[in-house]
């Protein structure tokens, strides 16, 4: 069993972070003692933090993997491959029509340019 602080310490991250993890429900503590509230982490919970990680680093929410962790369901899997296509297709959107007003601010100010060499 590990302290809060080494378990976090074991993990990389900080121990207020497993506090909220509690406090929302995604990671409890195996124990937490009912005289002091000092928590304590089993080895078993190594594999529980990094399936979290996996599931926050491809783009779901702490709430999703709260709904998901323990029964992650192929649904849930391929609604959030949706909408990731469409934030995708938003973002490629925006970017060409950056690449658009880029494309005009440069022609404009080169037209500027040219205009002043002139004179």
């Amino acid at each position: 069993m590990y302290s809060i602080g080494e378990f976090a310490k074991l993990l990389g991250i900080n121990s207020k972070t497993l506090r909220y993890y509690d406090l929302i429900g995604i990671l409890k503590p195996s124990t937490v003692d009912k005289y002091t509230g000092y928590r304590s982490y089993s080895n078993n919970q190594i594999a529980e933090y990094k399936k979290i990680v996996y599931l926050k680093k491809i783009g779901f929410t702490l709430e999703e993997i709260k709904e998901n962790l323990i029964n992650l369901k192929l649904e849930s899997v391929l609604r959030k491959k949706q909408e990731l296509i469409l934030t995708r297709e938003n973002l490629n959107r925006q970017i060409e029509e950056l690449t658009n007003l880029e494309n005009t601010l440069d022609l404009t100010q080169g037209t500027k340019e040219k205009t002043l060499i002139k004179k």
